[in-house]
């Protein structure tokens, strides 16, 4: 993602009191809010209610995450879902590049190359042919655990109650509630078995907010499912917004 895309800025009182707000706080090595001095966010994206972000040297890293999620890293793009959790040092693949062509260098599709022919008297542009690698970052579903060290590839998905093993290389999508390893990754195992997975799946819990959530005993999946099945009726959703980077940037002024 290009540097044009980033918004940074010194914290200012507005801003901080949006934060604060809005519960939008900092992660890493349980730093407070007053401890933050500058932000950086992604144009374009949006983040939810009580999140905890990415903090270092006085600078908090704002990524797009879902309600009650918390990142020790940072997502310049695409989406996370509720109650996910990050490590540290989690990365994201840049550009992708043609696998197809004679080469993979970037001089048959960048503007860059092709002024660069015409100085140098070519004429011919034959080789030039549009290609979008850009980055577009990842979709991230809910319940997801990524440990320490993974990098993860442009535009992959990874589904619902997830686990990313730590220095994993994620080249695939991950299918919802299993565990995945490696380099490149695979699947490892089901997290649980297939009744529980569809059963957790259709509770989609992480929709509710965490104090109807709070009254279950979330040790044993199969009692939790029993339980919940029977009260979902009768539970709060979670309430928590989207905030847009735009009204962040409002906030400091951008």
């Amino acid at each position: 993602m290009s540097d044009q895309k980033i918004m940074k800025a010194d914290i200012n009182p507005r801003l901080h009191a949006f934060l604060r707000e809005n519960n939008i706080i900092p992660k890493t090595g349980g730093a407070r809010l007053d401890q933050v001095k500058r932000l950086v966010v992604a144009r374009g994206t949006s983040v939810s209610q009580y999140t905890r972000h990415h903090f270092s040297n006085g600078t908090m890293f704002i990524s797009p995450i879902g309600y009650m999620s918390y990142s020790s890293s940072f997502f310049p793009g695409g989406s996370i879902g509720a109650f996910c959790s990050i490590a540290a040092d989690v990365s994201l693949m840049g550009d992708a590049h043609p696998m197809d062509r004679v080469t993979s260098h970037t001089f048959t599709y960048e503007n860059f190359y092709r002024s660069l022919v015409k100085e140098k008297g070519g004429t011919s542009e034959a080789a030039f042919r549009p290609y979008n690698g850009s980055y577009r970052g990842c979709t991230i579903g809910n319940d997801v655990w990524i440990g320490g060290q993974v990098l993860i590839k442009n535009q992959v998905s990874i589904g619902d109650g997830a686990v990313i093993a730590a220095g994993s290389v994620v080249t695939k999508d991950v299918p919802p509630f299993h565990v995945v390893g490696g380099a490149p990754a695979r699947i490892i195992r089901p997290k649980f078995d297939q009744k529980i997975i569809s059963r957790l799946q259709r509770t989609a819990w992480w929709e509710y907010d965490i104090v109807s959530l709070s009254s279950f005993d979330m040790t044993n999946p199969e009692k939790f499912c029993d339980e919940f099945e029977k009260r979902q009726g009768t539970l709060q959703k979670a309430q928590a917004r989207k905030v847009s980077a735009e009204e962040i940037a409002e906030a400091f002024g951008a």
